[in-house]
């Protein structure tokens, strides 16, 4: 099921019947504050999010979502100041499109981010030990000596992907192709960001049993202090 919550009743309108008549099961909201009510009797696979919205908007729903529940959610907007790409990733937005769009785009973003969320329940390895540090992936939850670290959906997805290749480069495009369903234009700094802003709340939790670095020219590598050490 996917929740598409869009107070514009002819975009609205278009898009539950476009995704509907594509095999999509669509439950469609116009105001943000029936969201909360709404998951408390279903779980979607993805939530499809305007960022203007009535009552509460988009980007305070995504950050809401993200602190409570797993499924990723496609902000929707008609903004086009440079930072708010970054403002959605920043609350752990797992795709971002910007109106007008292709509606055939669209629907193939949507098949990306309900592949990765099909991807993420096979049968895997569930929890990854570095030292101090436990993630457990079923929960998306981070434990540095027991204490459970404060981080989004989103930031775990992206420290999972480090921790799964511990002292082995993770290059951009990996990055992009695992985390967002999509090729690296070579342009982009979105991962950058993301990556700095992992390893500054990491730090300021009292993360040192291990380290991210970005490597020049090929990517990003988290390793163990202990044993760079040895």
């Amino acid at each position: 099921m996917i929740l598409l919550v869009e107070d514009d009743r002819k975009l609205g309108e278009m898009l539950s019947a476009f995704l509907t008549q594509n095999g999509l099961d669509v439950r469609w909201l116009r105001d943000g504050g029936d969201v909360a009510s709404f998951l408390q009797v279903h779980r979607p696979s993805l939530a499809i999010l305007d960022w203007m919205l009535p009552n509460v908007t988009g980007i305070e729903l995504c950050e809401s979502i993200k602190s409570q529940y797993a499924f990723p959610v496609m902000l929707l907007t008609a903004r086009q100041a440079a930072g708010d790409e970054l403002s959605g990733l920043k609350v752990g937005a797992d795709d971002y499109v910007r109106k007008p769009f292709d509606p055939d785009i669209l629907l193939a973003r949507v098949h990306n981010l309900l592949n990765r969320q099909a991807a993420g329940h096979k049968p895997q390895e569930d929890t990854i030990v570095l030292a101090d540090l436990s993630l457990q992936l079923s929960a998306k939850r981070a434990l540095y000596k027991q204490a459970t670290l404060k981080i989004t959906a989103a930031e775990f997805d992206l420290l999972w992907l480090l921790a799964s290749n511990e002292a082995h480069v993770v290059s951009r495009d990996q990055v992009y192709r695992e985390l967002r369903g999509v090729d690296y234009d070579g342009v982009d700094r979105l991962a950058d960001v993301q990556m700095w802003r992992l390893r500054k709340k990491l730090e300021k939790q009292g993360v040192t049993s291990i380290e991210i670095r970005s490597i020049r020219g090929q990517g990003y590598v988290l390793d163990q202090v202990c044993k760079r050490g040895v």
